[in-house]
């Protein structure tokens, strides 16, 4: 299993969460499509979830096709 917990700390500001795992999963290199998803998908999880929110945005660039394509 992964330990999300790290993240939590980003969880309550989804542009920071979501530019560190781009560094991290994409080096960089979401599209703007993506990370406009990524940040509405985030936001619709409360800001009371942090966990649920890093959950959200970690599966969603790691199912994605930019970073299958990457990996």
């Amino acid at each position: 299993s992964v330990d999300l917990k790290p993240f939590n700390s980003l969880a309550a500001n989804p542009d920071q969460l979501i530019d560190t795992l781009d560094g991290l999963l994409l080096h960089g290199s979401m599209s703007t499509e993506m990370r406009q998803s990524i940040k509405n998908a985030v936001s619709a999880v409360a800001a009371s979830n942090p966990l649920g929110r890093v959950r959200t945005a970690v599966y969603l660039i790691a199912t994605s096709s930019q970073y299958q394509v990457q990996r």
